[in-house]
């Protein structure tokens, strides 16, 4: 019942939503909420990711609440999200390689790591799986590890022919 929920939630339209009237000098954010392209399930939210936002629908309070750039989250243009459990945190990488990392649904930590990597080419984040308190990114140039303990950065693993070839996951067997 929660994978039909999550997939409503997905293809439903987003309704508009009323926009708090901005003071003189206020910037007003007002972003596409349309093209789901990611979801992810946390605690008591279900996070979908859009073409040029991000918004949750939260299951106890039953309301959607719309996250913006203004808000301290590092860009638009998602490409990769997961909730990790077990630290309450949910992961959003973006097409330059930032990651925000966000507790509580409020606090936002911006992972730099991958975007400032000194290579050529993209740093696009493609896809996060956790495994034993390592949160394993696969990007398109490899795979980068995180220790979520620690919350630092690891290895890397390069592609044999990054970055002709893309790491889209990884599976611990």
């Amino acid at each position: 019942s929660s994978l039909i929920a999550l997939l409503l939630f997905l293809c439903s339209p987003v309704p508009a939503m009323p926009q708090e009237a901005s003071g003189i000098g206020e910037w007003q954010t007002y972003l596409s909420y349309a093209g789901g392209q990611t979801v992810a399930e946390g605690a008591d939210r279900y996070y979908a990711a859009t073409n040029h936002g991000l918004y949750a629908f939260n299951t106890k309070a039953n309301n959607l609440v719309t996250y913006t750039p203004q808000q301290g989250f590092s860009g638009i243009d998602i490409t990769a999200m997961r909730y990790h459990e077990a630290t309450s945190q949910l992961f959003i990488a973006y097409e330059s390689g930032l990651i925000d990392v966000v507790k509580d649904g409020t606090n936002i930590r911006t992972l730099t790591a991958i975007a400032d990597k000194n290579i050529v080419g993209a740093k696009k984040v493609l896809a996060f799986t956790f495994s034993n308190g390592t949160a394993y990114i696969a990007t398109t140039f490899g795979l980068v590890t995180y220790d979520l303990g620690d919350q630092t950065f690891g290895s890397t693993f390069f592609g044999p022919l990054a970055p002709q070839w893309r790491t889209s996951g990884f599976a611990r067997l």
